[in-house]
């Protein structure tokens, strides 16, 4: 899409989308994680936990512990299914990228608005305790 100024084109792209075709997009913070080993929430003195994630309409996402300003830990792509509640994170592009990353599980929303993600690592904060527990869910909540 072009728009014309007195000062000349800006051009713009512009994702249009159906929340009910897509209801991740938006502005999430993990409030919950729990552990591979036993699917148990992990204390929250023992994590560090994402405070934002978003999910944009154009496919893309954004993982952050500690948002300021522009800076972004990781991103990539995403692809769901919403009938079969399966979603893939690919991480594309970082500042900082977890090595144990597994972006392939399903997703529940809740009735409360929550997101689960099942199956799936986002990974553990930059400069985190090696002893703290790899979670493989997470409890997100819709802060936009």
């Amino acid at each position: 899409m072009t728009y014309r100024t007195e000062q000349g084109d800006i051009n713009a792209v512009l994702s249009i989308y159906n929340p009910n075709d897509n209801p991740l997009i938006g502005v999430w913070r993990e409030v919950a994680r729990f552990d591979c080993q036993t699917g148990e929430p992990i204390p929250d003195d023992a994590t560090h936990l994402i405070e934002e994630i978003v999910f944009y309409a154009d496919g893309r996402f954004n993982v952050t512990w500690h948002p300021f300003e522009l800076y972004v830990d990781y991103g990539g792509d995403y692809y769901f299914d919403l009938e079969r509640h399966i979603i893939n994170l690919q991480a594309r592009y970082l500042n900082y990228l977890p090595p144990n990353i597994d972006g392939a599980g399903t997703f529940e929303l809740t009735t409360n608005d929550d997101l689960m993600l099942n199956g799936i690592s986002l990974g553990n904060a930059q400069n985190t305790s090696t002893n703290e527990p790899r979670a493989c869910g997470h409890r997100l909540e819709r802060i936009d």
